[in-house]
């Protein structure tokens, strides 16, 4: 596990100095299923997180309340092309490494989807609350977005 977050933490290092950077802070909340002996259980989840953006380069974090598992938190790099963004990563709990597309740009938020694996079944010592898999489908409301720097 701590290899796996070396690995995403590695990207941190290639921020330019020259690169415009900057940070959004949001508010999502989703709905989707675990896959649970290849049968869907529902879920739903409030989330606060975090992009941070340099040239097109994310990292992601966000963590926050959700049904059945109390809580969760993701956390994942990728890139932004035009009104599109890109993350892969890993949900701590319910262990699932992760790929979630994102379409920005909408009045009244962003469309998100999100497809995982849990790591359980692949046989890391984790909990991924007994989930094979997970899809969900979430609505992003950003709440400030500022400027880094250069």
């Amino acid at each position: 596990m701590k290899k796996l977050l070396l690995i995403l933490l590695f990207p941190l290092t290639l921020f330019s100095q020259n690169q415009e950077r900057f940070s959004t802070i949001y508010a999502e909340i989703n709905v989707g299923a675990a896959f649970i002996d290849e049968i869907p259980f529902p879920g739903m989840s409030g989330l606060i997180g975090t992009t941070l953006n340099a040239g097109g380069f994310l990292l992601d974090f966000e963590a926050g309340l959700a049904l059945p598992t109390i809580w969760t938190a993701k956390m994942g790099v990728g890139f932004e092309m035009g009104q599109s963004q890109v993350t892969a990563g890993l949900r701590p709990y319910p262990a699932h490494v992760y790929i979630q597309h994102v379409i920005t740009g909408k009045k009244y938020g962003s469309f998100l989807i999100s497809i995982e694996l849990g790591l359980e079944d692949m046989g890391v010592d984790a909990d991924s609350f007994e989930s094979l898999a997970l899809i969900t489908f979430g609505w992003r409301f950003t709440l400030d977005s500022f400027k880094l720097g250069k």
